[in-house]
């Protein structure tokens, strides 16, 4: 199975992305998800494999690839991203992981993570301001008020109604958690006044929990708690939906060819052939100009102006025509923005590596890691062909 999905990289451009967590047995396992274009036009965002990765040095990772690029057949040469997360030993100029990927292949640039730079942006503003870290304070006392007792969590929940949110832990690193949690104060902001109001009211609670549900009621009413909760849900919920978006495979940077001035599409088809000598030919320049008049985009909103530009040359079958743009366009549409596919990697070794199967091995552990992770290669598999060959391979269990 897993030669079957590493076995599916069938474009020559791709960006490697990285990151690292530890697993239940306190092993750090290293993601390894490719980007590439595939024969459609798509890019897509591929997992390759987890491995154990036995220290967080930027030279360890590069060894770690490099040995891994080199057994899957996968040249360096023709990778042109690296998206990763802004810690040091993956971003750092002169000895991170990305500084010493490109002492080997100049052209796989650097992009640090959009998703994660946000994220940190959004920490930082809610961490650097007084007001805003004791309103996030409250809203956390006022969850672990209500989550420390399955009692008062049932009040809560009797209390909220189907159009309201259940309130959710914060987090110290997502910035979407309180995003999430501002959003279920504010959809029930009369309701959690309401659970207040009932706790202090019955009889079997405890002396303690009524003076605090008093206290955290009275600073829930108070008119410096409601604008610092209208100020800051309009920023988060801002940041998140920018957040989600962010997360897409197909997100990629929007571009007009045809309101472009000629002089500047000449400069910068030159200044492209110059960086990517091996890739571009010199009549990229004339491709360019000759594209701008060709009309070719259809109006759609769904998908970006990259990506309907290659599909739609691929559509028309005219590739021949457009060759060195066809090559531009698929460099351009592989190189990754984020490192999300490698963080929802995470979760699913979560799932497969948890207590009850801490001994699993790395071999196993990729295996169910690329059924999970890929499902969509194991739905077009023929499984009965799969089973039949299980007798012809012996195996002791």
């Amino acid at each position: 199975m897993s030669t079957e999905g590493r076995g599916e990289l069938d474009a020559k451009y791709y960006s490697i992305i990285v990151d690292s967590t530890p697993d239940i047995s306190h092993k750090d396992q290293l993601t390894i998800v490719v980007r590439y274009v595939n024969k459609n036009g798509t890019p897509v965002e591929k997992f390759l494999i987890f491995l154990e990765h036995t220290g967080n040095e930027s030279a360890e990772m590069q060894d770690c690839i490099l040995k891994l690029l080199s057994d899957l057949d996968i040249s360096l040469e023709d990778c042109r991203g690296q998206p990763y997360d802004n810690a040091f030993d993956m971003s750092g100029t002169y000895s991170g992981l990305q500084a010493r990927i490109k002492s080997r292949n100049n052209l796989a640039i650097y992009v640090p993570c959009v998703a994660h730079s946000l994220n940190l942006i959004g920490q930082s503003a809610t961490d650097c301001c007084v007001q805003a870290t004791k309103l996030f304070l409250f809203l956390q006392n006022l969850y672990n008020f209500f989550a420390a007792s399955t009692s008062r969590w049932e009040i809560l929940k009797n209390a909220l109604t189907a159009k309201n949110k259940v309130p959710k832990k914060l987090s110290n690193t997502r910035c979407s958690a309180k995003a999430d949690l501002m959003k279920a104060v504010v959809s029930g902001y009369e309701n959690f006044k309401d659970a207040f109001n009932k706790i202090n009211e019955a009889k079997f609670q405890k002396s303690a929990t009524k003076v605090e549900a008093h206290g955290l009621l009275n600073e829930f009413n108070s008119l410096e708690i409601a604008i610092m909760i209208a100020f800051w849900t309009e920023i988060l919920e801002t940041i998140d939906k920018t957040n989600i978006s962010l997360q897409k495979v197909d997100i990629t940077i929007e571009f007009d060819l045809k309101n472009i001035n000629e002089g500047i599409i000449r400069n910068n088809a030159a200044k492209l052939c110059e960086i990517y000598q091996t890739d571009l030919e010199n009549n990229f320049i004339e491709e360019c100009l000759h594209f701008k008049h060709m009309n070719l985009l259809e109006t759609t909103e769904s998908i970006s102006t990259a990506d309907l530009s290659l599909k739609t040359i691929i559509k028309l079958k005219i590739e021949f025509t457009f060759l060195n743009v066809i090559t531009a366009l698929r460099i351009f549409l592989s190189i990754a923005t984020t490192n999300c596919s490698g963080e929802r990697s995470f979760s699913a070794i979560k799932r497969i590596k948890n207590y009850l199967r801490s001994s699993l091995g790395q071999s196993k552990l990729n295996d169910l890691s690329i059924l999970s992770i890929e499902r969509d290669l194991f739905d077009n598999l023929n499984t009965i062909d799969i089973i039949d060959l299980l007798p012809e391979k012996k195996l002791g269990k």
